[in-house]
């Protein structure tokens, strides 16, 4: 489940998480249980897509209204989340603007993922993510 989004309208990111929860449970194939945010590069009007996911293993069929997705084989930076998912956006501003510029990585054009820590509760937004940032060196 997919939807295009700004960074001003990051708030509707919890809607569509409850909508993709709904069918979470009729997904066959799933290799942990654990879901997945899928955020696409943030383009020059501060713009992406997000989306919610799970991982799956062979050819199992999505039921609709989701679809497959096969994600290519990346270099990921791991940054832990352990407040409230409300204020993943601090964790955010500082991969962006400290961490990355920091070690000298730049990021290719390629989603970055939010994996949920097996101890995050989705009704109550605690427990912690992952946010894997795909990156390369700059040099």
């Amino acid at each position: 489940m997919f939807e295009r989004l700004s960074l001003d309208h990051t708030h509707l990111i919890p809607a569509l998480w409850r909508r993709f929860m709904t069918s979470h449970a009729h997904v066959e194939g799933k290799v942990e249980s654990i879901p997945v945010g899928i955020i696409g590069p943030i383009d020059a009007d501060g713009c992406f897509d997000y989306g919610c996911a799970v991982q799956v293993g062979g050819c199992a069929a999505p039921p609709a209204p989701m679809t497959m997705l096969k994600m290519p084989a990346q270099r990921y930076a791991l940054f832990p989340h352990t407040g409230h998912v409300s204020t993943v956006r601090s964790t955010y501003h500082a991969i962006w603007n400290q961490v990355l510029p920091d070690n000298g990585w730049t990021t290719p054009e390629a989603p970055s993922l939010e994996r949920h820590n097996p101890t995050f509760n989705p009704l109550t937004g605690e427990g912690g993510i992952t946010i894997w940032i795909p990156v390369v060196n700059a040099s």
